[in-house]
């Protein structure tokens, strides 16, 4: 299982996303939209808005969600897989 938060600098929303599944115990890698080394990563999943939380399950299904959709049924499908 692997989640990724498409963000940027000064994002409120991107703040909040990261603090809940910080406080939820899962680990999470963190991707700057801004950064040119993110920027491919981020049109590969189709990132349009930040926040963008990308759960990669272990059969390669990746599910987008935004800001105010990061729900608890979420973070315990990235926790438990």
């Amino acid at each position: 299982m692997e989640v990724k938060v498409f963000g940027m600098e000064n994002c409120a929303g991107c703040t909040t996303v990261k603090n809940i599944l910080k406080q939820k115990g899962v680990a999470f890698i963190e991707m700057d939209v801004m950064n040119v080394d993110h920027m491919e990563e981020a049109q590969k999943h189709g990132v349009r808005a930040v926040p963008t939380t990308v759960i990669t399950t272990k059969e390669g299904v990746d599910v987008f969600v935004g800001s105010a959709n990061v729900t608890l049924d979420l973070i315990k499908l990235a926790v438990e897989g």
